[in-house]
């Protein structure tokens, strides 16, 4: 009886997932959030009446865990706001929608907490609960109309599915294996940060949906590994024990690289989806672009990106002196077009100068989009 009190809210969940996404969603988008902060209350309160709350004795491995939480918090808020002196900041307003938000992350936890730990029995209900939750949080994310073509899918795995996934996983393994402190925290002060503290780095929702899978994979693993040890009964565990070398190379790895392709930054990786007359740069390829520099840096045989990402090499340069104390030496600059003639480049519209070209690092990338396509180039 008690398991199937739980399916039954499970079911109620995805039944409202699905008509949340074919119908509130798209009929009435201005309310649609506040239905579902409503619902996920609803079904908290719900689930507390039929299992109560269930209570654990604290263990030593949630202050390790904590310890570890707010270490990769601050590393990840400290890296979001450096990059934020490029890409600038904005102001956000504290008002009734901050509230009613912070109210649906706390209904979802205690959901999620009452049911995983009212059946903490069956091995199978944290992954049909926790599977249940990603659904109805994606009813919310995802659009009906934009989901038509392929390559909005594909953006939508990066950006929007893959970190709810992750984000998930976490909040799972803390309620299941921790304690729902730690989960609010987690849930709050990380993951929706944004939408809390007053001042935030203006940066792009690629740059923080990449910011987001890797904060959750780090926080996943080096959780995991605590738990696991603990459960193999190792004495004194610190946090230490919940990271590797192996998690600071690639930690460092995906910083670098999500830094260079986020645009947020002076120097940017871009994706030749072409072959280039002329220059060395072929489809697949990466070009890494400094930004922001003046037309009298170039030279013959430099490579320019204009503002439209348009790679060309410069084939000849051409400088006029001024014949007046009041004027300006001027230096044109000039690309060989498809038919081998000479075409002066916009000066105002140069976007940077590419420093070092990675050759097929997007190959395999531009692979999977022609075949998800249809093979279309």
């Amino acid at each position: 009886m008690r398991k199937l009190k739980g399916i039954l809210l499970i079911i109620i969940t995805l039944i409202f997932s699905i008509f949340y996404f074919t119908n509130i969603n798209v009929n009435v988008p201005d309310l649609a959030p506040l239905i579902m902060i409503a619902f996920i209350s609803l079904m908290a309160y719900v689930a507390y009446e039929l299992y109560g709350f269930p209570r654990f004795s604290d263990t030593p491995i949630q202050i390790t865990v904590l310890k570890g939480l707010i270490t990769i918090m601050v590393v990840y808020l400290a890296l979001l706001y450096i990059l934020g002196i490029f890409a600038g900041y904005r102001n956000n307003v504290f008002c009734a929608t901050t509230v009613i938000t912070i109210v649906g992350l706390i209904s979802t936890e205690i959901y999620r907490y009452i049911l995983i730990n009212a059946n903490r029995d069956s091995d199978l209900f944290p992954f049909i609960v926790t599977l249940s939750i990603i659904i109805l949080e994606l009813s919310q994310a995802l659009n009906v109309n934009t989901m038509i073509s392929t390559s909005a899918f594909v953006v939508y795995m990066c950006n929007v599915i893959t970190p709810i996934v992750l984000k998930n996983l976490v909040l799972t393994l803390y309620s299941q294996h921790i304690n729902i402190r730690i989960a609010f925290v987690y849930s709050i002060l990380v993951m929706s940060f944004r939408g809390i503290i007053p001042v935030v780095p203006d940066l792009n929702e690629f740059t923080y949906a990449f910011a987001d899978i890797l904060l959750s994979f780090l926080v996943l693993s080096m959780s995991y590994r605590v738990i696991i040890k603990s459960y193999e009964g190792y004495s004194m565990i610190g946090i230490k024990d919940g990271f590797t070398l192996l998690d600071l190379l690639i930690f460092l790895l995906f910083v670098s690289f999500g830094i260079l392709i986020s645009g947020a930054s002076p120097v940017q990786i871009f994706v030749s989806e072409k072959n280039i007359n002329h220059i060395t740069i072929e489809k697949g390829d990466a070009p890494v672009v400094f930004k922001g520099v003046n037309e009298f840096s170039f030279n013959e045989k430099d490579i320019l990106m204009d503002n439209d990402n348009k790679i060309v090499g410069i084939a000849k340069v051409e400088e006029i002196k001024p014949t007046d104390a009041r004027e300006k030496t001027i230096k044109k600059l000039y690309y060989l077009d498809d038919e081998n003639n000479y075409v002066e480049i916009d000066n105002s519209n140069i976007k940077g100068k590419v420093l070092y070209n990675i050759k097929y690092l997007f190959k395999p990338s531009l692979k999977v989009k022609e075949y998800l396509n249809g093979g279309a180039q």
